[in-house]
């Protein structure tokens, strides 16, 4: 986000902060392969089990969420897939949230109105369509995937209170203030 929407952080879940370049390589990879499914980080888990070939897997870790890119790649493009963002930090009024499936992405703010993107027609995710006539089940749908996952107020409340925890730990909000470094890079003298 150097200078996107006139922004200068990852502080936004515009594809500019959480999409992630993602390129494979390896014996059993093909070249010049294109997967337009969408994948997360979870995903790194499996795929990194599946490639040592690690026999000694918990319940517990078979159960956790996240699919093999392997699996993913030499799969048909799924459209139905959702993957999941969360954003809580430094100088955000709200927790932040973010679906994708399909060409959508839906970002939902505690405490604001959501923002919905179609990234097919809109890759600059400059058109917010939450409150067009015509994407209201969408916008229902998304909603209740998101609730499906989280309580999205609970998990801010949780946020919240680790940073707090964290602040007085520390010494305070005026010492954390005067600490580290700026939370931006300044735009550049020209």
């Amino acid at each position: 986000m150097i200078g996107s929407r006139g922004q200068w952080g990852k502080s936004l879940l515009y594809e500019d902060s959480p999409g992630i370049p993602l390129i494979m390589t390896g014996m059993d990879i093909p070249e010049n392969q294109v997967c337009r499914t969408p994948v997360s980080l979870v995903d790194l888990y499996p795929t990194i089990l599946g490639s040592v070939a690690c026999s000694s897997v918990s319940q517990k870790s078979t159960s956790l969420p996240g699919q093999s890119l392997y699996d993913i790649m030499d799969g048909d493009y799924d459209s139905e897939r959702i993957v999941f963002s969360e954003y809580h930090a430094y100088g955000a009024p709200s927790a932040a949230f973010m679906l994708r499936k399909g060409s959508f992405k839906y970002i939902h703010y505690v405490g604001y109105e959501p923002e919905l993107f179609d990234l097919e027609i809109d890759p600059q995710e400059l058109t917010n369509l939450a409150f067009e006539e015509g994407y209201r089940d969408i916008i229902k749908e998304f909603e209740g995937h998101l609730r499906d996952l989280i309580d999205p107020g609970e998990v801010d409340l949780q946020a919240r209170r680790a940073q707090a925890l964290l602040v007085e730990k520390f010494g305070g909000i005026d010492k954390a203030l005067q600490s580290g470094t700026q939370a931006e890079t300044p735009a550049p003298k020209i």
